[in-house]
């Protein structure tokens, strides 16, 4: 009896801690691209309830332009996961989200790869909206490379071109 009240007890407090962070907790079945668990604060971020999330596949969460690099992802890391090439086996990503009124957000995705209790490779996943940290890197971008008043590249977007172009011309003779 005593057993299963601290049972109870602690799955509650994983519970209250799941439904109240602000970042999104997931766990996802890497064969079938399915949500194994997806936590309320899904719907803050992404405007999805929890079931609709869970009725879809991972792919249609994503922006267009994350689809493919989001795979191949998948893809090598769970095979250097199951060939034990790598000890980590946690990733940290920025993936741009879909959300439900079909804007984009992006998000920092931290992956760990692991086994469930049968043996089973899953994703066990965080993730946390950056999207306004993107947009304040994009602004330092364009503060740097363009010019304030015209929007016409500057003398520093110029020698960085220059820098890269003479680079590749050396790697190449």
């Amino acid at each position: 009896e005593q057993q299963k009240k601290l049972i109870h007890e602690s799955e509650a407090k994983y519970r209250f801690l799941a439904d109240n962070i602000s970042d999104v907790i997931w766990v996802l079945d890497p064969k079938t691209k399915r949500w194994l668990y997806m936590s309320p604060s899904i719907t803050r971020l992404l405007g999805y309830s929890v079931d609709e999330m869970m009725l879809q596949p991972m792919e249609k969460t994503l922006t267009a332009g994350a689809i493919g690099d989001v795979q191949r992802w998948i893809r090598e890391r769970s095979q250097a996961f199951l060939d034990g090439q790598d000890a980590d086996h946690v990733y940290m990503d920025e993936v741009e989200y879909c959300c439900r009124d079909g804007s984009g957000v992006w998000c920092e995705v931290t992956t760990h790869f692991t086994l469930n209790e049968q043996g089973e490779m899953i994703l066990l996943g965080v993730m946390r909206n950056i999207t306004e940290r993107k947009k304040a890197e994009e602004q330092i971008r364009n503060l740097a490379f363009y010019d304030s008043l015209t929007q016409l590249p500057n003398r520093r977007l110029l020698q960085d071109r220059f820098s890269q172009v003479i680079s590749a011309c050396r790697r190449n003779n």
